[in-house]
């Protein structure tokens, strides 16, 4: 499971997270919890699966330093929760590569120790907040229609009436030179939706709407 959610950011509620437990309690399941973007939400801060009675018995839960500290590519994260599924992990693990490269340890560690973390993280959370707002502001006023999200760096939005996700994203690239990703791509569910990201500066995000507006969805 992943939330806050990549591709359609979305937040799981507690009372969905604790029908999750009793599921897995239930059948028996193991719950794999990717918490990746918890750091990276512009209102309550999204639960932890762990922070669920019940949870440290059937699941653990999986970080990284990709989003919060901008390490994307680094490969770098831990995981907690049920000491049995741990140990079972670092086994699979130990057979499977010899770690991360050292100065990559090392630099996640400065990342977690440094006293400036706690406000940089704040400060990419209101620069993703800003990025969010002036995007999703100005999509709509084109036309467009999508949420604002509560977490992560990315926008769901519909497409465009008689357009599928793959037509939709091809039109764009095609006429614009702007990418975005086809809903379709993250599975079956998603038809209907392209995913945007929110990963580039203010300015350049702007002339993205900009060009975006300027394309004529007729057929």
């Amino acid at each position: 499971m992943n939330y806050p959610n990549n591709p359609i950011a979305a937040v799981a509620p507690r009372a969905f997270l604790e029908e999750v437990v009793a599921f897995a309690k239930k059948h028996q399941l193991v719950v794999a919890y990717d918490n990746a973007y918890s750091e990276m939400y512009f209102g309550e801060p999204p639960l932890s699966f762990l922070e669920i009675p019940g949870a440290k018995d059937v699941g653990i839960e999986f970080h990284s330093l990709s989003k919060t500290y901008n390490m994307t590519g680094w490969r770098i994260g831990w995981v907690c929760g049920n000491a049995e599924l741990i140990k079972g992990l670092a086994t699979i693990k130990d057979s499977v590569d010899s770690g991360a490269f050292q100065a990559i340890q090392e630099a996640a560690l400065a990342a977690l120790e440094d006293p400036a973390s706690p406000p940089f993280v704040k400060e990419m959370q209101a620069l993703y907040k800003r990025r969010r707002d002036l995007f999703v502001d100005a999509m709509t006023q084109a036309g467009w229609s999508m949420q604002k999200p509560s977490a992560t760096f990315y926008v769901w939005a519909r497409t465009p009436k008689g357009f599928s996700s793959t037509e939709t994203a091809g039109k764009i690239l095609d006429e614009v030179g702007v990418v975005c990703t086809p809903g379709v791509g993250f599975g079956p569910s998603g038809e209907g939706y392209v995913r945007f990201a929110l990963s580039v500066d203010e300015k350049r995000m702007m002339e993205a709407v900009g060009r975006i507006g300027k394309v004529k969805w007729t057929k």
